[in-house]
């Protein structure tokens, strides 16, 4: 026995405070219902339940993107919803306008209706927002415009119309769209002079030059257009295999179908002289059906494989230098998403929504400038500089030097109403809808399956990080009958320094 140190005692209070240690943590995990407080817990556990954690909250955030998304859509489709229904109204009050029973005021009650309701369609698609952004102008944000490729260099092309073109010279051609009455009362068709005219040409002469199906292909996607002489209006041909009209070229798009000539050729079933004829004949009929203000197309009399690019008012000068310019190529709106969705936990978790464009000219309710649907004639007054002087600036452009004195008429437009024109433009809308409800739809199973794996990895998680509150209590217990064990053996180990002063007794 000794006196100096009590080996009991001090056994039973290192055991003591191992247990009380023990006993605190326990309580500390019962107290917060983690298993895991501390990186000293669970150290590789702790680091699989933070990655595990930042995919779940990742997770949890894009549902919440993808309902963001859903109501955008939504929004969209509502609005294109209100655009269906007076675009029906327009065709069934059109269908009305022509019947022979009506008056010219009955008619024009009719219009008025219709502009009204194109107007309404008009504001619908500029105005609607969601969150502060257009939805219905085909991109969210700044519009911004890049050239495409130039056309290729067998194909002749202008720079601009001009008075007295000498490639025009003196050809002469007849167009149904402009008819005379004479004095008699017989009407005449007016076959004026080109060269009276603001005209240019493009030649088509040297498509089998080396090769018509090289030069056919070599069209495709590549386009020009030609601005208006009275306006900035642009009025695009573009050259395809389909006759889908592209949403990104800026101005009013035409698509000239090219598949089956570009099969002919490689078939031999057209000569080049044929396969050159037709492309212009394609070229005109097509947007000449399109347009209706006073730039037309049709093939030089005199050498049909020419394109013949005008101004049908006879000794009309370009009112500008900006107008009245043919440009080799086409101008797109810049290639981008619309609306990108974070729709998972991870940066390359994303999905485009492109968004619909609508407009005026894409429904085919305006073809040009200042030229409506409509189902009466109309009238419109126009300002033209006919004695404009050209010539050569400082820089070395041919461009107008003296625009003279203004001259102001008033046109009288045939009416434009086509049943074909409603017709497209309700399937227009029915297209983009169907599209952004494929996309509604696509969201809303992106949306379920963020959940599903947001709810199982929440599950594992709390495997790893949860504490089993059943299985602590036990461990708490436990410990709880040692201290108090321990404090009675310590209590004893502490008088056994007694018996020693009983000996020295």
């Amino acid at each position: 026995m000794i006196l100096q140190h009590n080996l009991s005692a001090m056994a039973a209070q290192k055991q003591l405070n191992i247990n009380s240690n023990q006993k605190s943590k326990l309580g500390e995990k019962l107290s917060t219902g983690y298993k895991i407080n501390r990186a000293a817990d669970n150290s590789a556990g702790l680091t699989i339940s933070e990655k595990m954690r930042a995919q779940i909250r990742g997770l949890n955030t894009a549902s919440e993107n993808v309902q963001d998304g859903i109501s955008l859509i939504q929004t969209a489709d509502g609005a294109m919803s209100e655009i269906h229904s007076m675009l029906q109204r327009i065709r069934e009050i059109s269908i009305q306008a022509y019947n022979g029973t009506n008056a010219t005021k009955d008619k024009e009650a009719i219009q008025d209706e219709i502009n009204n309701l194109i107007s309404e369609i008009d504001k619908l698609a500029t105005t609607t927002e969601f969150n502060t952004q257009k939805i219905l102008q085909g991109i969210a944000g700044q519009i911004e415009l890049y050239v495409g490729d130039e056309m290729p260099s067998w194909l002749s092309m202008p720079t601009k119309l001009e008075v007295n073109n000498p490639l025009v010279g003196s050809a002469t051609f007849q167009n149904t769209d402009h008819e005379l009455v004479t004095s008699n009362g017989i009407e005449s068709v007016w076959t004026p002079t080109l060269s009276d005219n603001a005209s240019a040409v493009i030649d088509f002469s040297n498509i089998g030059i080396p090769s018509a199906v090289d030069n056919l292909n070599s069209l495709i996607g590549k386009g020009f257009y030609s601005t208006c002489s009275t306006c900035s209006d642009q009025y695009s041909i573009c050259f395809s295999t389909t006759n889908f009209v592209p949403d990104n070229i800026y101005g009013y798009p035409t698509v000239i179908n090219i598949n089956d000539l570009i099969q002919a050729a490689t078939n031999n079933t057209m000569t080049n002289d044929e396969l050159a004829e037709e492309l212009v004949s394609r070229i005109s009929n097509i947007a000449n059906s399109r347009y209706s203000h006073f730039t037309e197309y049709t093939p030089n009399s005199t050498n049909p494989k020419q394109l013949v690019i005008y101004d049908w008012r006879d000794g009309r000068a370009p009112s500008y230098s900006a107008y009245g310019q043919i440009i080799n190529h086409l101008t797109y709106q810049k290639s981008q998403s619309d609306i990108i969705l974070q729709v998972g936990a991870n940066s390359n978790d994303s999905l485009e929504i492109v968004l619909p464009k609508i407009t005026l000219q894409n429904l085919r309710l305006q073809y040009g400038y200042n030229s409506y649907y409509g189902v009466v004639d109309s009238t419109q007054t126009i300002t033209t500089y006919p004695d404009a002087e050209f010539g050569y600036d400082s820089n070395g452009e041919y461009t107008i030097i003296n625009l003279g004195d203004p001259h102001t008429e008033t046109i009288t437009t045939a009416s434009n109403g086509s049943l074909d024109d409603i017709d497209y433009a309700i399937n227009y809308i029915s297209r983009e809808r169907s599209r952004m409800g494929s996309y509604q739809n696509r969201l809303e199973h992106i949306n379920s399956n963020l959940l599903n794996t947001s709810e199982n990895l929440q599950s594992s998680e709390s495997r790893i990080r949860d504490a089993d509150i059943a299985e602590l209590m036990v461990l708490f217990m436990k410990h709880d009958l040692i201290m108090k064990s321990g404090d009675s053996i310590l209590a004893q180990a502490n008088q056994q320094p007694e018996f020693v002063l009983r000996l020295l007794e």
